[in-house]
């Protein structure tokens, strides 16, 4: 009889058994999240073990209360906040141009624009540096410097015993043909020999001669001419010809001149770095004292370059800008129609220097300049913002624009309302806002 083997636990059992386990291992999980739907055990044998469906109803239960939720909140703030209008008016501008003329003066110690605006003058302040400037100039002049050479030659006396005076300048020629020329009288002693010094007639390096015998043309024909003669044992030293530079008057002044110029240039820069933050400057009223030149050369030196210096105050009168502004608003605000108003930030205003005095030291103190002012605006209608208010109040929106319709000065008027229902401009005077613009 042949054996049967078996698993541990037979194939069929285990399949069997599986699927009582599955199922019921499904309905206790179900049972036990509460996912909000009944068990239907009747459906064990499908796959979606019966609830799935009620899943689904329940997700869109949920999005739906909260949707009404949102809802709700978004009507209870419409609701809640207080009504208001928005009256938005564009208005027609006007260009306007102005041009008066006003002094800036350091003696102007009032704040107060209407005073400004009567006496025609804003505050000034004198605006003051010092600087010292120098320079290395070249000489323009050209000296021609000449030396003549110089040299001690040997004179013999061959022709007897006695002596033979030489007058001053006596000349003797070299073998080539180079003349010198004695400085003093000398006495050339009988049958011997002088040693004197002799200068070239000429000045230049070409008399720089070597050793050399030297005739006196002054003994030509006469004995004397071949008895008497000189003789250089060492060369001629000293000539020359250099051209030189040398100081002239204009070159001093030149150097004044150009330090002047460069402590203005560079005055003019330090005053604007150390002042135009705060201060309007003009270049024109900018003015210039001097306080030393200082030069070592002197006319007439002969100098390759000399140095100059030169010291300096640079001042002027500097203004700010905010005062020129309220004076030139105070000044068109008297001018223009008082039903009219300066379109915010379009003011331009451009000034030119008319005249200017200034002065150093105790003058400064009067110092001032006079400028023409030149002012170029838009205006436009001040109307009352609380009578428009008052006009519009508790008025339909559709009514608005026929309300200003033959207004001058409005272009174009239109109505908001919050919340977007409400038809009518609201009757608090304080929730209705006019809104300018241009």
């Amino acid at each position: 009889m042949k054996k049967k083997f078996f698993d541990i636990i037979p194939p069929n059992k285990t399949a069997k058994e599986d699927r009582i386990l599955l199922k019921s291992d499904f309905s206790k999980s179900v049972k036990s999240v509460n996912l909000g739907c009944q068990y239907d055990e009747s459906a064990e044998e499908r796959a979606d073990g019966g609830c799935l469906s009620h899943l689904r109803f329940d997700k869109k239960f949920k999005l739906l209360i909260f949707l009404s939720f949102v809802f709700g909140v978004a009507v209870f703030y419409c609701f809640s906040i207080e009504p208001k209008t928005e009256i938005e008016i564009t208005w027609e501008t006007t260009p306007y141009e102005l041009t008066t003329q006003l002094s800036v003066s350091s003696l102007v110690a009032q704040v107060d624009p209407f005073i400004w605006y009567s006496e025609k003058t804003i505050p000034g302040e004198f605006l003051l540096v010092e600087n010292l400037e120098f320079q290395e100039f070249i000489p323009t002049g050209i000296f021609s410097k000449e030396e003549k050479a110089k040299g001690i030659i040997r004179v013999f006396n061959n022709y007897s015993s006695l002596d033979q005076p030489l007058l001053a300048t006596t000349r003797f020629i070299s073998d080539d043909g180079k003349m010198f020329r004695t400085q003093n009288r000398v006495v050339i002693p009988g049958n011997s020999f002088i040693d004197i010094e002799v200068v070239a007639d000429r000045s230049g390096e070409d008399y720089n001669i070597g050793p050399s015998i030297f005739s006196i043309p002054g003994f030509a024909g006469t004995a004397k001419y071949t008895a008497f003669y000189g003789k250089s044992f060492e060369s001629m030293v000293g000539g020359e010809i250099v051209k030189v530079a040398q100081i002239k008057k204009i070159d001093i002044e030149n150097a004044e001149k150009f330090l002047i110029e460069k402590a203005f240039y560079i005055g003019n820069a330090k005053l604007k770095e150390k002042f135009s933050e705060t201060f309007n400057i003009l270049e024109e009223a900018i003015k210039q004292e001097k306080i030393e030149f200082f030069c070592l050369a002197e006319h007439g030196q002969n100098l390759e370059s000399f140095t100059a210096k030169f010291k300096a105050k640079t001042g002027t009168i500097g203004f700010r800008g905010s005062d020129l502004e309220i004076f030139m608003i105070t000044h068109i605000v008297s001018a223009i129609p008082e039903n009219k108003k300066i379109l915010e930030n379009s003011l331009e205003i451009d000034y030119s220097l008319l005249s200017s005095s200034i002065n150093f030291g105790d003058k400064a103190k009067d110092n001032k300049i006079d400028l023409e002012a030149k002012a170029k605006m838009f205006i436009y209608d001040g109307v009352d913002i609380e009578n428009i208010k008052k006009r519009v109040q508790g008025k339909d929106l559709s009514e608005i624009r026929n309300i200003f319709k033959n207004e001058s000065g409005i272009l174009r008027v239109r109505a908001r309302t919050w919340p977007f229902w409400i038809k009518t401009v609201v009757d608090d005077l304080e929730q209705i806002e006019i809104l300018d613009r241009f």
